[in-house]
């Protein structure tokens, strides 16, 4: 056993070390520890129980715990967490008998921090506050402290009575390289909880800690927020991303978050924490949705399904919920065809309202909102402005929702207060309902009591309260080429609204009386339809039907493989109801072989004219090819079929 004057000089080289940790100076750390390593008869690679157990008999167990614990706290930072865990358990092990409080405080911060790199942010609490009297000095207790409050606030708690003591010890410590760091987190962690309220001056204005590690976490949140497009503080690869990434260093994740800025991915992002990915993934959304012809929404749609987020559901803090609610809430106002996939994966993400981020519970409402209106849901639309209206984040003038709102309301046209949200306000404007005070719309109800929503989008009628009258795609079709084109043939017709290209009078006349007469009683004889000499023509007052075309192509992500695959791992096997089957479109494949007209009908299970408008469509798409003629007709698909959510959902 080494004598006490140089166990007391390993004892301060091992402290020397982890001061060079908790300040981020990583390389430098690593290098102290190999020599704490030969001091202490420690191999020179990795330590292990069987190690430990060998050197035990030279050297003491408290140091043997600490230089271990060193070693475990660098592997996380290397991204080794399994190695970092077992060797944990080892110390752990090692320190079961008892051993110097010095040692047992490393222990329990250690476990604490895995515990919280692992989402388990009440064990984290725990441990951080196991760990905080064993602290033999302020400064780590109140780095324990300052975790402590960061797991609180990971699970929405406030943790009043912490903040109170740690701005009392934080008050009594000088200066060091240390205490400046503690502050920097603990203020990286302020910045983030103004975001959250809306304050966004008060996170570019907010003098920083000089210390290292935490103004590096506070630059890179200042990048990250200065690069979203909803406030008047955005500057897209601006001043604060220039800045973060000119001070870019080695450490994985600082990598991580600069490809981030950069807007691209690599294949060892997928390690990365699960908070970075959400960041990554709410900004990457929202980088589509302020300029989708300058990036694609595959980028986020795939990071997200690499990062294997719902995989990782009870990882997420309640920010991280929050924020990846919001963006599948954006990206679902896109795709109204899932509208149910996605609130079965939304109930995985919801928050208690008290818990609530005031700006992201805004931001949600908007998007309520605005899905409202896109249904035609207008009575629901109406509620969901009032308590729009009624929030404090409205009149925040920090934030371009509330003008965003007023454009979208028909209030002002005036977009240059929310510049940076033109193309997605322009976008909106062009697929949901004109909008007009209720008043003007009573008015009009009263004038066009017969009137109606001709939704080609959602293949829906509507009248004008927003009420579904009917939902029927052959129905849609037919009122969107009559209000255009007043009389056109049978061919022509049945080819547009049924798929059939080959018009037969004795088959397909039926289906044409049949359709007609469904759009007379809806129509109350304001517009009546006639069928003469080949062609079916209209006749009335056009004016009491609005057609929405829903202008949304460069938009829609409903047929989107990257979108549909993110769905089926949101409402996999693990989470969907009792009773029902997986709908994993990712498992969906195309046969190989040629297929039959009576093969293909079979395998599709549709009625033959929904065939033929499938096959239709498809054959435009270069997703089916026609092999032979006539009765020989043979069909091979394109393996690329699968992308079509109606291939997948048929053979599934």
């Amino acid at each position: 056993m080494k004598s006490d004057k140089i166990q007391t000089k390993i004892q301060q080289r091992i402290n020397e070390a982890w001061t060079l940790r908790f300040n981020q100076r990583n390389e430098e750390a690593l290098l102290r520890l190999i020599e704490i390593k030969q001091e202490l008869g420690l191999p020179s690679g990795e330590i292990t129980s069987d190690s430990l157990r060998e050197a035990l008999a030279k050297s003491d167990s408290a140091l043997l715990a600490q230089a271990a614990l060193l070693q475990s706290s660098l592997f996380r930072f290397q991204g080794s967490m399994d190695r970092s865990l077992r060797l944990n358990q080892a110390v752990k092990e090692l320190l079961a008998a008892g051993g110097a409080s010095q040692a047992r405080f490393r222990l329990e911060f250690e476990l604490a921090t895995n515990a919280s790199v692992l989402g388990d942010y009440g064990t984290a609490m725990e441990s951080y506050l196991r760990a905080a009297p064993l602290a033999d000095s302020p400064e780590l207790r109140l780095a324990c402290l300052v975790n402590v409050v960061m797991s609180m606030d990971a699970q929405g708690l406030e943790g009043r009575v912490v903040r109170e003591e740690i701005r009392s010890l934080a008050g009594s410590l000088p200066e060091s390289e240390l205490t400046n760091g503690i502050r920097a987190h603990l203020q990286g962690l302020d910045l983030r909880i103004r975001f959250r309220h809306g304050q966004i001056a008060n996170v570019f204005h907010s003098r920083s800690e000089s210390a290292a590690g935490g103004s590096r976490q506070i630059e890179y949140f200042r990048a990250w927020l200065s690069e979203l497009p909803f406030h008047s503080f955005s500057q897209p690869s601006g001043d604060h991303t220039e800045q973060f990434l000119a001070r870019c260093t080695t450490s994985a994740q600082r990598g991580f978050r600069a490809r981030t800025l950069q807007g691209r991915a690599h294949p060892d992002d997928r390690t990365a924490p699960i908070p970075d990915q959400i960041d990554r993934f709410y900004l990457w959304v929202w980088r589509w949705l302020a300029g989708p012809d300058g990036f694609s929404v595959d980028k986020a749609l795939n990071m997200a399904s690499d990062a294997r987020i719902f995989e990782n559901i009870a990882r997420l803090t309640v920010e991280d919920r929050q924020l990846l609610r919001n963006a599948l809430l954006w990206l679902s106002v896109f795709d109204p065809s899932n509208d149910s996939v996605v609130s079965e994966a939304l109930s995985q993400l919801s928050v208690p309202e008290h818990q609530a981020a005031p700006l992201l519970s805004f931001e949600k409402l908007l998007i309520h909102w605005v899905i409202a209106r896109r249904n035609h849901e207008l009575k629901l639309a109406d509620d969901y402005l009032l308590e729009l209206r009624s929030h404090s984040c409205f009149e925040n003038q920090e934030l371009h929702f509330g003008a965003m709102i007023e454009i979208l309301s028909g209030n002002t046209r005036d977009v240059a207060s929310a510049d940076l949200l033109k193309p997605l306000i322009d976008h909106l404007l062009e697929i949901l309902p004109a909008a007009s005070s209720s008043g003007s719309s009573a008015e009009s109800a009263s004038k066009q009591k017969d009137g109606l929503i001709v939704d080609l989008y959602r293949s829906q009628i509507l009248n004008v309260r927003g009420e579904r009258l009917v939902v029927s795609e052959p129905m849609a079709l037919a009122f969107g080429l009559l209000a255009r084109a007043p009389s056109v043939s049978y061919q022509e017709f049945v080819s547009h609204c049924f798929g059939i290209k080959r018009f037969d009078s004795t088959i397909h006349m039926s289906k044409i009386f049949n359709l007609l007469s469904r759009m007379r009683q809806l129509t109350k004889q304001r517009i009546t339809f006639h069928t003469k000499n080949g062609f079916v023509r209209s006749y009335g007052d056009w004016s009491i039907a609005e057609i929405r075309h829903g202008k949304i192509a460069s938009r829609t992500i409903g047929n989107n493989a990257c979108w549909q695959g993110l769905l089926s791992d949101a409402t996999g096997a693990d989470n969907r109801k009792a009773g029902q089957p997986a709908r994993n479109h990712r498992v969906v494949e195309a046969p190989k072989e040629l297929l039959s007209r009576a093969r293909l009908e079979a395998l599709i299970n549709r009625p033959r004219s929904t065939v033929n408008r499938y096959l239709a469509e498809w054959e435009k798409k270069n997703l089916v090819e026609r092999i032979n003629k006539g009765k020989a007709t043979l069909y091979r698909l394109n393996p690329k079929i699968t992308a079509d959510p109606r291939f997948s959902e048929v053979i599934s």
